[in-house]
């Protein structure tokens, strides 16, 4: 009995390790890719609503990624990878990603308006 109860307790686990790897994992990470911005500088606090002007956005940012026609807007993103979904061996991981978007509106001074972070 003691024989039979260790074989199937054996079959039980080798059963439970399969569905696992069949049903694969989650692999948290926080990566930027490597097409991407690689400065991100933390401009909260640093740019300030009614004070910052175009060109404090400018020097602290960078280059914008997308400017509006008449310039009063200027825009920076970027992606960041989340994590991984590993499904078995056979098949390539699965990024799980979003885009961070900021933007940037001006008056027609130049002194900045709003902030517009919807990431």
């Amino acid at each position: 009995m003691k024989a039979r109860w260790h074989f199937c307790s054996r079959q039980i686990a080798i059963l439970a390790l399969l569905l696992w790897v069949a049903t694969g994992c989650y692999v948290p990470i926080r990566q930027v890719p490597a097409h991407a911005r690689e400065f991100f500088p933390d401009w909260h606090g640093n740019l300030i609503a009614g004070e910052a002007s175009r060109a404090d956005v400018l020097l602290l940012m960078g280059e914008p990624d997308k400017t509006s026609p008449d310039e009063m807007k200027l825009t920076y993103r970027w992606p960041v990878i989340h994590g991984i979904i590993v499904v078995t061996q056979c098949t390539p991981p699965v990024e799980i990603d979003s885009e961070r978007v900021v933007s940037f509106e001006f008056d027609e001074n130049g002194i900045l308006r709003s902030i517009d972070d919807s990431g």
